[in-house]
């Protein structure tokens, strides 16, 4: 359901720089506009983890974190997520192993430690209650510390996040061109910005 306080809830200057934003990239940024409203019971808190999850790992690569971002929506089913860090992986990695990374993972041309990582985070989103030790093991013997471990798991932990809630509030579904417009801007700039002022 579309809910209208996402823009009706927002101030003048929050509903002025969307304008500016959608002008920019071609397309209305329904997780801005979710965040920014009521930013204190829900958005700040969430950007901050959407920030330190996708931009300050130390295992993984900025765009290593972005495919499992948009990997883990995939799993769910969350086309508006899963296309969006499609296109802010791209940036930073082929687009063709991103694709394929995207399509079957077990025959992707990644390095072992992202293959297997994608094969954890599969079974963590789609069936979590199964997770056991033994679903860690093929990570470590991959040499996936516990730092990477770690910053998986959060990563499927925020994607896991914002899927249902873009699902719930029908972000819209921008253009292949506003996606890569999207990808460029967030890739280079981050997410600061997520929460607008106002």
């Amino acid at each position: 359901m579309r809910l209208s306080i996402l823009t009706e809830g927002l101030s003048f200057v929050q509903r002025l720089q969307l304008s500016l934003m959608k002008r920019l990239i071609g397309h209305e940024i329904g997780p801005i506009a979710m965040q920014s409203y009521r930013p204190n019971f829900f958005g700040r808190a969430y950007n901050d983890c959407v920030a330190e999850a996708l931009r300050k790992t130390e295992f993984w690569t900025k765009a290593e974190a972005e495919l499992l971002g948009a990997f883990v929506s995939k799993q769910n089913q969350c086309s508006y997520c899963s296309g969006a860090h499609k296109a802010i992986a791209v940036r930073g990695m082929p687009d063709e192993v991103v694709d394929a990374a995207l399509n079957d993972w077990q025959t992707a041309p990644l390095r072992e430690q992202l293959k297997r990582t994608l094969g954890f985070l599969q079974k963590l989103t789609e069936t979590p209650g199964e997770i056991s030790a033994a679903d860690v093991a093929p990570l470590r013997d991959a040499r996936v510390n516990d730092q990477g471990i770690r910053e998986a798991v959060y990563i499927c932990f925020v994607f896991c996040t914002i899927n249902r809630l873009a699902d719930a509030f029908e972000f819209e579904q921008p253009t292949e061109s506003s996606y890569r417009r999207m990808g460029f801007t967030l890739y280079n700039l981050g997410y600061d910005m997520a929460v607008l002022p106002g």
